[in-house]
């Protein structure tokens, strides 16, 4: 186990190496190993691919700009690419040489005037990518995705399913334009629908459920909230979507009047949450206090009979992540490393069963398979290390077992499912970053590719499987 000196620079460069484009594809060397044949497709990435602008280094790890990064596997062969996303935001602060746009974790310079009252915060575009009804879309926590060539990776625009993500009335529309739409949609793979989600402000908080059709019609239903929790992912079931709300809670005068950033005004208390389960058919929403904690990705749900199986990564607390080097300062901050956890909902006696999963840390789950044959994926570190360091990628089976494969020096981003096996970023610290190619069923390393430069680690990512 690395020792956290050595762990410092790492992680510090995995979040802040400036990326650099790839607008002209190139063939990238297979540097161990072979691609197996069947290993047949596209990954896309996206990931904030900056830490500052104009010598302002943001606030927060995941406001830097939209990168996109796209390898084509084939014939034993890779091709790469890699562009930002031209939001028009990045396109202003381009021309301007600086910082003009309020973040999730960063205001303006100069204090509270310039931030007052400004609340069209940039949109980042940094954070997944989803390809659904013809469209290929960026996507970020807090309003319209970006469509963009999944080819060329050339940016189209801000993309609003015919407006029916513009914001509707004038105040909304002061306040903010464009409903938000988040990063982690769920395709239904029967029906062929898309659900996704995102928390509106204002006069009656709301939480906002979107469907979009196989052909690309959007509709929403919105359930008013009395409080606006942070929610950063969803679960889909045959018969539900579901929300697990913490008890956090936006400052939202503060951000408003621009004393504090969105990420400084959140506020979690040590209580229950609440889990949502909204019928997919239209009926009214039930809900179930959850022990306390705090989810940012849940890796699946199903149900057995009348429960509904959530699995997830649970955090104690809400991990704001200030800068990434002042994590090493405070290691006994429990709130930064999270465990593999299992909600059993109870729909007829009402009660939700807290299981852990494993003895180990783990984050950026995916899972293989469904039902009680999953198998769960991620980053992870053993329980011994006490620094957020997640150097390895496990496997957590349906029957508990854990294996654990450690990449360090290097250090994986999340693993995105294609097939049989597992596509893993490896950052490397002053060296090019690599795909680990990695089989699903015991974690070996089948072949490594190597990209042409060191490149920040992406957030989220998907496989496009050749059709």
């Amino acid at each position: 186990m690395l020792q956290p000196a050595e762990m410092r620079p790492i992680v510090v460069g995995a979040f802040e190496q400036l990326a650099t484009e790839v607008p002209t594809e190139l063939d990238v060397p297979i540097v161990e190993g072979t691609l197996p044949p069947s290993l047949r497709g596209v990954l896309l990435r996206n990931g904030p691919g900056r830490s500052s602008r104009g010598g302002v280094k943001y606030g927060h790890p995941f406001d830097g700009d939209g990168f996109l990064q796209r390898l084509e596997l084939r014939d034993g062969r890779a091709r790469y690419r890699a562009r930002f996303v031209r939001t028009r935001e990045f396109e202003a602060e381009e021309a301007a040489g600086r910082l003009l746009y309020r973040g999730f974790g960063t205001n303006r310079p100069g204090g509270f005037l310039p931030n007052a009252l400004r609340m069209r915060f940039k949109n980042a575009a940094n954070t997944s990518v989803v390809q659904h009804a013809g469209h290929t879309l960026a996507l970020w926590e807090g309003g319209m995705p970006h469509r963009f060539d999944p080819n060329t990776l050339e940016t189209f625009g801000r993309f609003s399913y015919g407006g029916a993500l513009e914001a509707k009335g004038l105040f909304q529309r002061i306040i903010g334009p464009e409903l938000p739409f988040s990063a982690h949609p769920s395709i239904c793979p029967e029906t062929g629908e898309l659900w996704n989600f995102g928390t509106a402000y204002g006069a009656r908080h709301k939480l906002l459920i979107h469907t979009v059709s196989p052909t690309g019609t959007l509709t929403t239903r919105a359930l008013p909230m009395r409080e606006l929790p942070f929610v950063h992912d969803m679960a889909l079931t045959r018969r539900f979507a579901v929300f697990v709300l913490p008890a956090t809670t936006f400052d939202v005068p503060a951000t408003l009047l621009g004393i504090r950033s969105p990420v400084d005004s959140i506020d979690m208390r040590r209580a229950p949450g609440k889990a949502v389960l909204v019928p997919r058919d239209g009926g009214p929403p039930i809900e179930l206090p959850v022990p306390p904690g705090f989810v940012f990705h849940w890796s699946g749900a199903w149900e057995d009979g009348d429960r509904v199986v959530l699995e997830g990564i649970e955090y104690p607390g809400f991990p704001k992540l200030e800068t990434i080097g002042a994590m090493f300062d405070r290691p006994d901050a429990a709130e930064l490393l999270a465990r593999p956890v299992r909600l059993t909902i109870d729909l007829t006696a009402r009660t939700v069963e807290h299981t852990l999963l494993g003895d180990l840390w783990m984050e950026l789950p995916s899972q293989v398979g469904s039902g009680t044959d999953r198998v769960i994926v991620g980053v992870a570190a053993p329980l011994a290390c006490r620094h957020p360091f997640l150097s390895a990628i496990a496997r957590i089976a349906g029957d508990g077992r854990v294996v654990m494969h450690d990449l360090a020096p290097g250090f994986p981003g999340e693993p995105v499912v294609a097939g049989n096996h597992l596509l893993v970023p490896l950052y490397r610290l002053d060296a090019p970053a690599q795909i680990v190619v990695m089989a699903v069923s015991d974690l070996s390393i089948v072949a490594r590719i190597q990209l042409p430069h060191p490149v920040p680690l992406p957030l989220h990512g998907t496989w496009l499987p050749e059709a």
